[in-house]
């Protein structure tokens, strides 16, 4: 007899923090869709492009109450 998902998630939440982070990624991994490394390889470029340039001053951070603020006005 298959357990409920109730009886699984109390079982879960009561893991240590880096078993349920551990949990997490196998349940993500196992319903994502396959990785595309070109897609892979294209973000990782433009992480390092957008920390280069905050690192030169060419780029700022806003805080996420603005970000938040500006999210509840485009979309109340």
């Amino acid at each position: 007899m298959a357990r409920s998902m109730d009886a699984l998630s109390a079982e879960a939440l009561v893991l240590p923090p880096r078993e349920r982070i551990a949990l997490a990624h196998l349940l993500l991994s196992s319903v994502e869709p396959a990785s595309d490394d070109k897609a892979d390889e294209a973000w990782e470029q433009e992480i390092q492009l957008r920390v280069q340039r905050l690192r030169a001053g060419e780029s700022q951070t806003v805080d996420a109450d603005t970000v938040f603020a500006r999210l509840r006005e485009i979309a109340p």
